[in-house]
């Protein structure tokens, strides 16, 4: 195993030089929610629960960009891998298309049907209550997180790594000063609780936006293309970019959704259990910053070995990331486990609530071994590859064939707690582990797009 390691000094070199500052650049967009939980916990469960839930759309919608931005970042690492400029303007204008029709979409459903949205997941009026005032604010800031995310996943698919970095180093910064100003009413402001965490949170993403989209025109980057080269997209690419892109849309809106459906079980067996499920997944997401970022490099590196033609190096860079990413599971999740009994003392939440999270970080830190993987699996490896329509089957299959239905059996038929739901729902992981590792051994997942 360690043979595969040795005598390649530029693959640890590009290694480090994406993973540190896309690590970087992840706990920083993750801790954006997480501030806003950390915040808002201070207020009571309900606030948590709201918070939550409203979280649930936005959660929607970035997972169709993030769809796109994979898609996006495909064709890109594989043109830069050919030095391939007019491309990957061809690309940044096809995508920013698809992510500008979402955000707007999402964008109307929270502006004008939030009570509506919330109440398929809860009867409880005042988590409703909430979660609107919430969405009615931070649904304005949809667009300008669609531009964001495009425009990021194409600058990490070319190596250009840093200025999403400081960009969004600043956004915490801001988002974390205006969170503590509005919510709790310091210095003159007002107190305005869950409604001033979304108000700091939407300014907090369009000022990201702004500054990421000016720089990058200002110091003329490779993605700065004019509205010229982005319509310069000749029938075959369209159609080539649509069928390689689609799958992996539906792939993130399928699984989003599925993913909604757990927090609705969660959601019907009470407030604490969604609570406790917030708090719980909040700390999971901090955890998981080094499992993306790890993920983002090997979809660059790997699409970038196949854009020159280089397969039988891809397939070695395939073998590494697996087990790099199972010895960083191996640690984080000891670390999930030694942080689950102090993790909901920084809560203002109910003992029952604080004891929910604490057993569901328990099983979180048995299960990251397996959601890592699949994570390095699909995202890192199979979905560079160009492999996404067979990535599409292997992906939401097992979700919507195992995961939900034995979630809802336990929820409503066997009416268990929240901890075991949250436990049948990760059966799903390891069937999809079991199909990623079989297509990859067949290498019938490398394919050239550009």
């Amino acid at each position: 195993m360690l043979a595969l390691f040795r005598n390649d000094r530029r693959f640890w070199v590009r290694l480090w030089t994406l993973v540190l500052p896309i690590m970087g650049q992840n706990f920083i967009q993750s801790s954006l929610g997480a501030v806003d939980v950390f915040m808002v916990g201070q207020l009571n469960e309900t606030a948590v629960a709201g918070l939550g839930l409203a979280d649930q759309l936005f959660f929607l919608l970035i997972l169709f960009l993030f769809g796109v931005g994979s898609g996006a970042a495909i064709f890109s690492a594989q043109a830069w891998g050919k030095q391939d400029l007019p491309q990957i303007h061809s690309v940044m204008g096809m995508s920013l298309v698809l992510a500008f029709v979402g955000a707007v979409f999402f964008a109307i459903i929270s502006l004008v049907f939030p009570e509506q949205i919330i109440g398929l997941y809860t009867p409880d009026t005042a988590v409703i209550a909430v979660s609107a005032s919430y969405l009615r604010v931070v649904g304005w800031s949809y667009v300008a997180t669609a531009a964001s995310v495009v425009f990021g996943s194409v600058l990490r698919s070319i190596e250009e790594v840093r200025l999403p970095l400081v960009v969004s180093f600043f956004s915490l910064g801001l988002n974390s000063v205006f969170n503590y100003l509005l919510i709790f009413g310091k210095f003159g402001f007002p107190e305005l609780g869950v409604q001033g965490a979304a108000i700091a949170t939407a300014g907090a993403r369009w000022v990201e936006c702004l500054i990421l989209v000016g720089l990058i025109y200002r110091w003329r980057l490779p993605v700065a293309a004019n509205l010229r080269q982005m319509a310069a997209v000749t029938r075959p690419f369209a159609k080539l970019f649509l069928l390689t892109t689609l799958p992996v849309i539906a792939t993130e809106i399928a699984w989003s959704v599925g993913q909604t459906l757990y927090n609705g079980f969660y959601a019907r067996i009470g407030t604490e259990s969604i609570a406790a499920i917030n708090i719980a997944v909040t700390i999971e997401r901090l955890a998981f910053i080094v499992f993306i970022a790890m993920g983002s490099a090997a979809s660059v590196m790997i699409g970038n070995r196949l854009g020159a033609g280089e397969k039988d190096r891809a397939m070695l860079y395939a073998k590494r990331f697996l087990i790099l990413q199972f010895g960083l599971a191996c640690m984080l999740g000891l670390f999930l486990f030694s942080v689950s009994g102090w993790v909901p003392g920084l809560y203002n939440i109910s003992a029952e609530a604080a004891s929910y999270t604490t057993a569901v970080l328990r099983v979180m830190s048995a299960a990251v071994l397996i959601k890592s993987a699949n994570l390095m699996a699909f995202i890192g490896i199979i979905r560079p590859g160009g492999d996404t329509r067979v990535g599409l089957l292997m992906d939401i299959g097992p979700l919507w064939l195992l995961g939900v239905p034995l979630a809802y059996v336990g929820t409503f038929i066997l009416g268990y707690s929240v901890v075991w739901v949250y436990t049948l729902s990760v059966v799903e992981e390891v069937a999809k582990l079991g199909f990623a590792l079989w297509r990859i051994s067949s290498r019938r997942w490398m394919k050239a797009v550009v």
